[in-house]
Order: structure tokens, then C-alpha cells, then sequence
């Protein structure tokens, strides 16, 4: 076999090291505790992560919104709700631009894309759950099931506008196309299972039918992702790496779960073990909620005495996988430079 070019090897060895993430932990408490929607927290690419108390960025800090927000996507708009009604709001230019509120009817909104598309769902005593979704062309449009499965409830939306959700009859995915309101089954094929979350490769991360965390990637099919020291658990978020966040219990009336993250070459690790001893200042991971694209993660956990309390993690690049990525593209240059 030909031997690799050593500048080739020195960058294989760099990805190698990469999978070997450690994290810096930030504490945002001051996004106050997501008792009322334990799954609110929301993560964008920018590291924006909106919370019950507001926004949160890292160059200004907490942005109170008059409303409790229940997620963000990578422009910085914000959904939420005041339990009545459901709102998007478009960061101002500038400043002293508070910036404008739209009001998308009554309902809880549960998702929002990079195009400002707008998921949610409706509760009324006589219909239950209805599920909607919002565009700013179209305004808002019913979503159905069909006649036998009334009520529905969506989860999230992606870039190219399909949706996933859920029924209430059991526990099965539905998924809604951009260019229809009607909802079509998504069957695990051992049975029923949830979907979580859904980004723009068409990827949904959820829980699989024995109860642990699942993966679909199109083209693969459904994955067990497998399990940490507890029974059971599920996966809350995935970015576009294939990465996945979520939380393990065994009951979480009794142990509150540990958060974990999964990757194709690591599999499930407790989140807890990849935070330097001297760095983790008393905290234990909860539960991970939301991951973006470079592999920042949200979630809540326990401080002190404190629980539910709000971190963000920051990848910490491992400082062997630095190096070698420097010297690799420093010989690539030295050679291109010689052979100039």
C-alpha cells in the first residue's frame, strides 16, 4: 500500500484528537429556572441562547422580552409566549432599536427557522391541541392529521420549511411538507417513538421505542444511540454535525437525569466527565437541551444547592490537536513555497 504524504498523516491525526472535547462551563442563572417550559432553552449558531427571563448574548448580556421565550434561530429572533398568545420578535438595527414584536394569534410556538417560519400549537377545551404553523408570505395555517387523529403537536420546523410533530393517540412521529397541511406518519419500524428535534439534513433525534435515545439519518434509517448508567433516556437536540444532546434517568422524579453527548466516533458520554475538575466550581449536568454548530451546548443542572439552573458549555480545542493542525498547514505551505 503507498504510504500518505506526511503532511496528509499529521492532519489525520489532528482529526483524531479532535473528538477529545473538554468544555468551559458559563453559568447563566440570570436567564432565570425553565420550570414552567422545561424545554424553552434555545441555542443558535451566533451562541445566543434565549431562556424564561429574556435573551441572552454574549456581548450584552440578559435582554429582557416582554414575553417568556421558547426559542431562536441564527438571525436572532426570538418566539415566545405570555400564555395567551405567541410571538416573534426581530432584533432592531442598532442599539437603541428595541426591535419589532409580532403577534401570530393564540397558541404556544415551538419552533422557528432561519426564514422566520413560525410552529406551534393551540389548545382549546372542545379541540384539544391543534397544531399551526406561521410564514410571513402566507400568515398562519391550520395543520391536520387526519379525521381520526385530530390533535397534534408540532416540535420543530427546519431551513426548507418540513416540520415534525406528534400525535396523541400514541407515540408516533408525523412530519408536514412545506407545500401541505396535512401530516404524514413516520413509523419506527419496531414501533412508536418520539422525534425532539430536526435539522437541515433531514436528521431527527428523539427517543426509540425501548426508551433510549434515537437517531434517523435519511438514506440509514434509525439508530439506537445507546444508553449511559441509567435505564432510560432521550436525545433533545442535534446540529448539522450529527452530534446529539440529551438527558439520561432512570426516574426523573428521583434523579433529575444526567446530560449527555453523543457522537459517531465517541458514542454517549456523560458531560459531567468532559468538564476539567477544577473548571466544574460544584455544578453536576442535568440535562442538555440544545447544541449548535460549534458544538456550544445548553442545558440546566445542578449548582450548589441550586437546581435547574441554566450553564452553557464552550468547547476548549485540545492544545496537541492545535499544534499539529499548525505545523500540517505550515508544511503544506513550506512545500508549496518550494515548489513554487
Amino acid at each position: 500500500m503507498k504510504a500518505l504524504p506526511l503532511t496528509i498523516c499529521l492532519l489525520l491525526a489532528a482529526n483524531s484528537t479532535a473528538a477529545a472535547v473538554r468544555y468551559q462551563i458559563v453559568d447563566l442563572s440570570a436567564l432565570g429556572i425553565p420550570i414552567q417550559f422545561p424545554d424553552s432553552l434555545s441555542l443558535n449558531n451566533a451562541g445566543q441562547v434565549a431562556g424564561p427571563n429574556g435573551l441572552w448574548t454574549p456581548d450584552h448580556g440578559l435582554v429582557p422580552l416582554p414575553f417568556s421565550p421558547t426559542g431562536i434561530n441564527d438571525l436572532g429572533q426570538v418566539i415566545g409566549t405570555d400564555d395567551a398568545s405567541a410571538f416573534l420578535w426581530t432584533p432592531g438595527h442598532g442599539t437603541n432599536d428595541p426591535g419589532t414584536i409580532k403577534n401570530l394569534g393564540p397558541g404556544y410556538p415551538t419552533g422557528v427557522n432561519n426564514r422566520g417560519a413560525v410552529v406551534g400549537d393551540q389548545y382549546t377545551v372542545h379541540d384539544g391541541y391543534l397544531p399551526w404553523r406561521w410564514t410571513s408570505q402566507g400568515g398562519r395555517e391550520a395543520l391536520t392529521l387526519d379525521a381520526e387523529l385530530p390533535q397534534a403537536a408540532t416540535i420543530e420546523i427546519n431551513d426548507a420549511g418540513t416540520i415534525i410533530g406528534e400525535n396523541f393517540s400514541g407515540a408516533y412521529i408525523y412530519v408536514w411538507t412545506p407545500n401541505s397541511p396535512l401530516g404524514q406518519p413516520f413509523l419506527h419500524p419496531d414501533g412508536q417513538a418520539y422525534g425532539w428535534d430536526l435539522n437541515n439534513l433531514g436528521q431527527i433525534a428523539g427517543q426509540g421505542p425501548d426508551y433510549s435515545p434515537m437517531l434517523y439519518t435519511p438514506g440509514k434509517g434509525f439508530e439506537n444511540l445507546g444508553r449511559l448508567r441509567e435505564t432510560q433516556g432521550w436525545a433533545n437536540s442535534l446540529n448539522e454535525a450529527g452530534q446529539v444532546v440529551g438527558i439520561a434517568t432512570n426516574d426523573l422524579d428521583d434523579d433529575l437525569g444526567t446530560a449527555w453527548i453523543w457522537s459517531a466516533g465517541e458514542g454517549i458520554l456523560d458531560l459531567n466527565s468532559l468538564i476539567p475538575p477544577q473548571d466544574s466550581d460544584g455544578w453536576f449536568l442535568r440535562g442538555a437541551r440544545s447544541i449548535n454548530n460549534a458544538g456550544q451546548i445548553v442545558g440546566t443542572g445542578r449548582l450548589g444547592d441550586e437546581e435547574s439552573v441554566v450553564f452553557l458549555l464552550n468547547p476548549i480545542p485540545e492544545p496537541s490537536t492545535i499544534a499539529i493542525a499548525v505545523f500540517a498547514f505550515a508544511m503544506i505551505g513550506s512545500r508549496r513555497m518550494r515548489s513554487t
